[in-house]
């Protein structure tokens, strides 16, 4: 657990670092455990715990005084909550208020204070444009403290009441939209009952104002067929192969596609099995049939691994992946198919394969590319013959959380910024890509994403451009960096709610909640909605193996604003734990295929294409209720009006809710049959783990 004393901390005074411990008990045999949050980037290798006599492990941190989230990483592998502090959605972190040390003093609704020190508003992040006209201006204060908030313009006559839109459970959100035609100095205004106050200036509790001119904010402007698109995620070398000349052979290859990967030897990682761009291509009429409009693949480029996240050249297609012809021709078959492609951009760190690093490790210090990486001490020795065992933990330069293979490239360097420009124009140019999925995008210079989206959108102004971010990704959704990001927030809440029963429903539209209001409501719509991907668990083995928490999580996933990415054989029922477990061949066999799944998937995206309130930007909450597992949303976009209904319980449920302005009776479009509407409201009983979407008419 984390043990910190709360106080009161005056605005003006400075936010000195306090240090926090932290304690974990192991359960079990444990062989290490690292401690891993938003203090760290959520690296796991940070800050590791060291074993006390008492077989406790222990870490104390230096945190300035504020709100952050831990998990404790155990064995490198198992990512657990704090038993001693509760977990909150969507991702079942730990919370952890960091005060100064001295005075407790808890927050209390009601008690006629403000927490000075816990009240957070950055300018940079918290103001975010909705239109050209319309902003929203978000404050952050302890959770069960204020109890009033008020938005102060200057120069207009009414203050705005703020409304309490999220909490994590440490932090409450604020927010107030108004509308802005030219610069504005403001401050928030905070009572608890009792009284008014603080005021929150740029200078701390001095009453100076902040400014905000929308005329040099960027405003996000996502692109419109982001919404509109169901994405399918392929592994390329697992996915079908379309060219028997290209394989591996043996020992390095696997000569049966459907191989188990549970029946080789080592990592099935360091294994063949011969997939590629013809396997892909031949595979759209597939993908058609299933309704994908959009085709998201893992790393095609150069390089030594099967998984080509360590890449030996950019500007080259993995010789087993095929040639730049192949890429050219998938690229063209999949638009005339009305789908589009997107790679996978991993500019954070290269292959030790890389022609710089392998100029680097020529000619030392003295290399014209010696300032591409993050180099500590000379002499860099070749990873390929040293660095092993204990010694791998002394590399002399910056690895990917600290693997010699995958050196990390320096991209705050002009030249390195040049040549990944290049790169990432050189494939929409040469093969029409619609866009970037951008790997471990918070751990690359800050100041080199801006340039990366004015390149790309000059090049092909409504290409989709998303980074895998996994936490709250406020500050690059401003307009000069992503349109989206990986929305696994997401996955975690729908996941915790349907496939592993781990909350209720006000738990789980409350995450939900939260996750909108990170974010502007152009982002919301382009969010990359995921349920599976090569980095985590199979949604069906998650689900417990119960089919049916698949198909409702997937068909809550169809229904919700975003863009869905189903997880290349999800939809027939593939399971498989985390990497590499997660990366086995597709199941071509239709014998091995979860028919009566596939089908719900197909039902699936065939409604979220066929309406547009599915896929628009309007959502309300019509029941949600503590210990309940029901959930009614109303859903509007392009003219429609649609209500959604989930029962995550394994017993019908009968639920009732208003019904959203519709006048009945209702048609179900996912179950047949209608839903009469009786002084405004609506009944209905949903069977086990069963979901309905109502319509007019």
């Amino acid at each position: 657990m984390a043990r910190t004393t709360l106080c009161l901390l005056a605005l003006a005074s400075p936010c000195r670092a306090v240090p926090v411990p932290f304690e974990y008990q192991p359960q079990g045999r444990v062989n290490g455990v690292g401690l891993a949050g938003t203090f760290n980037a959520w690296r796991p290798d940070a800050n590791p715990m060291s074993r006390t006599p008492s077989g406790l492990y222990a870490a104390t941190l230096d945190l300035a005084p504020g709100p952050y989230q831990y998990k404790f990483v155990v064995d490198g592998t198992q990512w657990l909550a704090d038993p001693m502090a509760p977990a909150t959605p969507p991702n079942g972190n730990s919370p952890l208020w960091v005060t100064p040390a001295g005075r407790a003093a808890p927050a209390r609704r009601g008690d006629g204070k403000v927490l000075a020190y816990a009240i957070r508003h950055d300018p940079r992040v918290d103001v975010l444009r909705l239109s050209k006209a319309r902003v929203q201006f978000r404050l952050h204060a302890a959770a069960n403290d204020v109890a009033a908030a008020l938005l102060d313009i200057q120069g207009r006559r009414e203050r705005v009441p703020m409304a309490r839109a999220t909490t994590d459970g440490a932090t409450e959100t604020w927010t107030a939209v108004v509308s802005l035609k030219g610069p504005a100095r403001y401050r928030f205004l905070m009572s608890d009952i009792a009284s008014i106050g603080p005021e929150i200036g740029q200078g701390g509790a001095n009453g100076v104002p902040f400014t905000y001119d929308p005329a040099k904010t960027p405003l996000l402007e996502t692109p419109a067929w982001v919404q509109d698109t169901v994405w399918y995620q392929v592994f390329p070398e697992r996915f079908a192969d379309g060219d028997a000349t290209n394989d591996r052979k043996p020992p390095k290859g696997v000569p049966a596609w459907e191989t188990p990967l549970s029946s080789v030897a080592g990592n099935p990682n360091d294994y063949w099995w011969g997939g590629d761009l013809k396997g892909v291509k031949s595979k759209l009429p597939y993908l058609k049939r299933l309704g994908i409009t959009g085709i998201y693949l893992n790393p095609i480029f150069d390089g030594p691994d099967t998984h080509k996240y360590a890449t030996t050249d950019y500007l080259r297609i993995a010789p087993e992946f095929g040639a730049e012809k192949d890429l050219k021709d998938l690229c063209d078959a999949a638009h005339k198919a009305g789908m589009r492609v997107m790679l996978d951009g991993v500019f954070n760190h290269t292959s030790v394969y890389f022609f710089a690093f392998q100029d680097v490790l020529k000619s030392q210090e003295n290399s014209r590319y010696a300032g591409w990486y993050h180099v500590h001490s000379w002499p860099v020795l070749d990873p390929v013959t040293h660095y092993q065992g204990a010694e791998a933990r002394s590399i002399p330069y910056a690895g990917w959380w600290g693997i010699k293979w995958m050196p990390k490239l320096n991209t705050d360097n002009p030249q390195v910024q040049d040549y990944l420009l290049k790169v990432a124009t050189y494939w929409i140019d040469r093969c029409g890509i619609d866009g970037w999925r951008l790997d471990v995008a918070n751990e690359v210079s800050s100041a080199f994403w801006p340039k990366f989206r004015k390149a790309v959108k000059a090049a092909k102004p409504d290409a989709y451009i998303i980074g895998e971010i996994w936490e709250n990704a406020s500050q690059w959704l401003r307009g000069d960096q992503f349109d989206a990001v990986m929305n696994y927030p997401f996955r975690g809440a729908v996941l915790d709610f349907f496939s592993r029963g781990t909350t209720d429903a006000a738990q789980f539209v409350h995450a939900l909640d939260a996750i909108r209001g990170d974010y502007p409501s152009q982002a919301t719509m382009a969010m990359f909605n995921m349920l599976g991907s090569h980095d985590v668990t199979r949604l069906l083995q998650e689900s417990g193996g119960d089919a049916r928490r698949d198909a409702l999580a997937t068909l809550f996933q169809m229904t919700y604003p975003g863009s869905p990415c189903i997880y290349y054989g999800d939809e027939n029922g593939m399971t498989g734990g985390t990497d590499p477990y997660n990366r086995a061949p597709m199941v071509w066999n239709k014998a091995r295929w979860n028919l009566p799944l596939r089908g719900e998937y197909i039902r699936a995206v065939a409604l979220r294409r066929a309406h547009p309130a599915l896929r628009g930007a309007g959502i309300e909450t019509l029941s949600a209720e503590a210990a309940s597992k029901s959930v009614v949303l109303a859903r509007w976009g392009g003219g429609e009006t649609l209500i959604v209904a989930f029962n995550g319980s394994d017993a019908s449920r009968t639920v009732k809710a208003r019904a959203a302005g519709l006048k009945g009776p209702l048609t179900d479009l996912w179950n047949g049959g209608a839903v009469p509407v009786r002084n405004g409201s609506i009944s209905l009983t949903l069977p086990p783990f069963g979901g309905a979407v109502l319509a007019e008419g």
